[in-house]
Formats: C-alpha cells, structure tokens, sequence
C-alpha cells in the first residue's frame, strides 16, 4: 500500500516560535540580543561591514600572512610592551579608502575620444629593452644569489 506524505503528517506546519523572553516547557529561553553600540563609540569609527556607509568604495584585496607573535621592532610589538594590546588603533578610514580604493572600469565605451581629453592625455610608456628580453633577465637575476649591490659593482 502506497503511502503519501499528507498521510504521514509532513504537510502540516511548524508550530510558531514562541514570543520574546517567554519560556516554553521544553528548556532554558534563548540568550538576549547583545546590547547596541552606544553613541560615545560613534565618535571613533571602528571597522564594519555594514553596508549603510554612505560612501561605500570598491577596495582592493588584501593578501596578508598572520604571525604567530610580534616581530621585534614592529609596531605591535611596542603596543605589547607598552600594554596596549588591548587599545583598539585609530584607524582613518577616509584614508584607507584613498589609499587602497580600486579603480572603478570606465563603462561609457561609446565616447572613448571625450572621456581621454576629460581625464588629460595618456601617458607614454617608453620601453629601452623588448618586454620579452627584459622577461628573460628578470628570471637570471632571480635566480643569481649574489646581493644586487655587489652584482652593480661587478
């Protein structure tokens, strides 16, 4: 005899949440939401990625390696001795952006000719060795061990 799912009770809807803060019989209620940052930190302007920022930039990425401990002279390093470890940095975000923004493709393809005088005239990349012998050169002198100072005076 074939079954079918109305049959077995699948069709029927789950039981609605139970309202905010009240127990249901079955365990301890869910935790309550962390608190709002307050507006003394609106002050400092801490890193998020919220997507409400009015002036939201298409950032290049970011390759890093994480160390395992501070490197002795580094910046990190002094904010440990110093016991700063726990101080958040103050980080300008307007120069982030302008340091590390992408740039944005040129969509408008019909007017190439206005858009090259808007932004000035192209800049000339004058070339003194072919790009491929440069290429070649470039993996000899990867694999020379011999510290460039002393290979310019030999």
């Amino acid at each position: 005899m074939p079954t079918t799912i109305a049959t077995l009770g699948y069709n029927d809807p789950p039981p609605p949440p139970a309202p905010f803060g009240k127990k249901t019989g079955g365990g301890p209620s869910a935790p309550a939401p962390p608190p709002l940052l307050s507006s003394a930190n609106s002050k400092n302007k801490l890193l998020s990625r919220s997507g409400n920022s009015k002036n939201d930039k298409k950032l290049k990425p970011l390759h890093w390696l994480k160390l395992s401990r501070a490197v002795q002279g580094s910046l990190w390093a002094e904010a440990q001795k110093t016991g700063e470890a726990s101080k958040t940095p103050e980080i300008d975000i307007s120069e982030l952006e302008n340091l590390f923004s992408a740039v944005a493709p040129n969509t408008d393809r019909g007017n190439k000719q206005g858009s090259r005088t808007a932004k000035g005239p192209k800049t000339e990349i004058v070339q003194l060795i072919d790009h491929r012998r440069a290429y070649n050169c470039e993996i000899m002198l990867s694999k020379v061990k011999v510290p460039l100072p002393e290979l310019m005076v030999g």
